[in-house]
């Protein structure tokens, strides 16, 4: 019944202005967006995905440009601010986040903490229901970032290009490990 959107950048201010707004909208009716709540940090390129019940932001970029491991997360029905759901086991911005309906998953994205090019191939999870710290689940077949997006159903989650391969359509079953 709500999109919800939260964290990026300052419109018309230095690219280095993040953000920690979350705001929403109700799907069935035309309208501006509307104050949920704030993200416990300000950040940019942070990646986001949901359950029916809970919203959810993992990693991102602070200022002055530090890779973020958080993971937060609302409760879509409520307002409110967002809480420490955990930390995913990597600092990553820019990739590409999914989910099944008890599953988030972030794929690839950048590190500053490797060396250049700071490229990840890696797949973390966690359990939407439970809070916790994300684990990992295997690797994409090539490093990227910056994913053109990601899509799933219940039991397959896909990420669409990205800036190794623009071209390329990568996919998991989410149910396995």
């Amino acid at each position: 019944t709500r999109g919800i959107l939260g964290g990026g950048y300052k419109p018309a201010a230095s690219p280095t202005a993040v953000v920690d707004i979350i705001e929403y909208f109700t799907m069935a009716s035309s309208g501006n967006t509307i104050d949920f709540g704030n993200l416990s940090d300000a950040r940019g390129e942070v990646d986001a995905c949901s359950s029916s019940t809970r919203g959810m932001w993992a990693g991102g970029e602070d200022v002055p440009f530090a890779d973020l491991n958080i993971i937060d997360y609302i409760e879509i029905a409520t307002l409110g601010n967002a809480l420490d759901f955990g930390d995913l086991s990597v600092t990553i911005r820019d990739g590409t986040c999914i989910s099944s309906p008890t599953r988030g998953f972030v794929m690839g994205g950048n590190d500053a903490d490797l060396p250049s090019p700071s490229i990840r191939e890696s797949i973390e999870f966690w359990t939407i229901a439970s809070k916790g710290n994300a684990v990992n689940f295997g690797n994409l077949a090539a490093k990227t970032s910056g994913s053109n997006g990601g899509c799933s159903s219940s039991t397959r989650g896909f990420m669409l290009g990205g800036s190794s391969s623009p071209n390329k359509l990568d996919y998991i079953q989410m149910l396995t490990m």
